[in-house]
């Protein structure tokens, strides 16, 4: 009875979560294992249907669903309280640990290798870069205290973390999910391939490009001005470096911030194909943010676009 209502809980949470174009961070209860950065895309109230890129904004109102998850959890830890003190019964908590695990970990991966494997991308971290964190970040785990800081917004919504040798150069991962993308609507590029139009809603809510409070997906005529702000790599080298069908840049605004005293410039990278993309957090120096291209070269075959 006790597996059943909270399979009954999980499925609520399940069918009400945060799917969209701004990356949350789900954060469980003490009870539910914190699933790190997996990040949901937005639905709104057309139908059912979340916006999937492409020429036309199909609309609605974004869904918030914080409330809701917070509520299940709540409920959850109170059903569970409430069994233990009439029924005088003690609850295993890995059986509700277990469920957990089985119910969210197979939509989203709790790490990046399994992120990754599902959505057939190749990733294998080599020199002179090494993998510093395979999973997303826990708020206490954040290696960046400060509140305030800009760049430890990026940290925050990463999938994974990567150093260079140099020790100058950070670089943390954010990726889009099959369990919620893979059926998304892509359009065709001029360069060839095809592009999940999504990229330009977080490209929007990264650039703080016409937000006033809350990031909202990029309608039409925004992702014609962002695409004005942002650097097109040529498709031979989105394919040489990482078989991908598009490569584009832009910087980060960190206000003149420091992050822990050391990295004052940030860059992002997106490659994509199909529904598939990554977002490369490049946080760099004043005396190195010029070597970008380098860096990324040094990334070449570590990710691959299958």
């Amino acid at each position: 009875m006790l597996r059943k209502k909270v399979n009954a809980l999980i499925a609520l949470s399940q069918m009400n979560r945060y799917n969209g174009g701004t990356h949350s961070t789900y954060i469980s209860s003490g009870i539910l294992k914190y699933a790190g950065g997996t990040h949901f895309e937005e639905y709104f109230n057309n139908s059912g249907k979340p916006y999937s890129g492409g020429t036309e904004y199909q609309g609605g109102l974004h869904l918030n669903n914080k409330g809701i998850m917070k509520k299940s959890c709540l409920y959850l830890f109170l059903f569970l309280f409430v069994q233990t003190i009439s029924a005088q019964v003690t609850v295993e908590l890995h059986d509700v640990n277990d469920i957990d695990t089985v119910a969210l970990h197979e939509s989203y991966p709790p790490t990046i290798e399994g992120i990754l494997k599902q959505q057939n991308i190749a990733f294998n971290v080599k020199s002179p870069y090494i993998l510093t964190r395979n999973k997303a970040y826990l708020p206490c785990d954040l290696p960046c205290k400060t509140k305030g800081c800009i760049l430890r917004r990026f940290i925050a919504l990463s999938s994974a973390s990567i150093v260079h040798q140099d020790k100058d150069c950070e670089v943390y991962l954010r990726t889009s999910y099959k369990s919620v993308s893979g059926n998304a609507k892509v359009t065709p590029i001029p360069m060839g391939g095809t592009m999940n139009m999504i990229i330009y809603s977080e490209i929007k809510c990264d650039l703080k490009w016409q937000v006033e409070k809350m990031c909202k997906v990029a309608e039409p005529c925004e992702i014609d001005e962002l695409k004005m702000l942002v650097t097109d790599y040529p498709a031979k080298l989105a394919k040489k470096y990482f078989n991908a069908d598009y490569m584009l840049m832009y910087p980060i605004d960190t206000k003149q911030q420091e992050c822990r005293d050391k990295f004052t410039r940030g860059r992002c990278v997106v490659i994509g194909k199909d529904y598939r993309y990554i977002f490369i957090y490049f946080f760099l120096t004043d005396d190195n943010a010029k070597d970008l291209d380098k860096y990324l070269a040094q990334l070449k075959g570590m990710i691959w676009f299958n």
